[in-house]
């Protein structure tokens, strides 16, 4: 039989083992956020950046289309 003290000492290690996969499972979803914020917010400037050259959003909803449709 083994001593009550390996018991406890097994239980912490799993304990442990379960602790560290949630942080890792925290920190990429934080990065995964991150990056989407990121891709976000290119987005939207290349979209404010289109419609300055465009002339307005009138004139970048047409060249759009006109694009699609050639």
């Amino acid at each position: 039989m083994p001593p009550a003290n390996s018991i406890r000492n097994t239980q912490g290690y799993e304990d442990a083992t379960i602790d560290s996969n949630i942080e890792i499972s925290r920190i990429s979803v934080v990065f995964i956020s991150l990056i989407a914020s990121l891709i976000g917010c290119w987005a939207t400037a290349s979209l404010f950046a289109g419609m300055t050259s465009s002339g307005g959003t009138g004139q970048l909803i047409k060249n759009l289309f006109t694009a699609i449709g050639g």
